[in-house]
């Protein structure tokens, strides 16, 4: 759901974002890029970026790629600027039947 701001990158704000294919998970969160190889390590629980920066390298290029081709797409990134300030279904419901959902 839609906290009220622009759309950010994902990844680029709070928020996380992965990447996988058949060998490894590159995952970003509040340390920003952690590797797992998933052959040996299915619950991502050793980070092993430090070893293969190579590989957080190309696949981190290839999400930026991928954020790069995509953005463009995407539709109702300024829909938070003019959407209603309350829900009008739940307001409504209030009307109809009073007090919140």
């Amino acid at each position: 759901m839609h906290g009220g701001g622009a759309p950010l990158k994902f990844g680029a704000g709070p928020g996380h974002c992965s990447v996988r294919d058949s060998r490894y998970s590159l995952v970003r969160g509040g340390k920003g890029w952690e590797l797992y190889g998933m052959e040996k390590d299915i619950g991502q629980k050793q980070d092993i970026a430090a070893k293969h920066p190579e590989i957080v390298k190309k696949m981190s290029v290839a999400y930026d790629e991928w954020w790069r081709k995509v953005r463009p797409n995407l539709v109702n990134e300024d829909s938070f600027k003019t959407a209603p300030k309350t829900n009008p279904f739940k307001e409504a419901y209030k009307r109809q039947f009073g007090g919140d959902m």
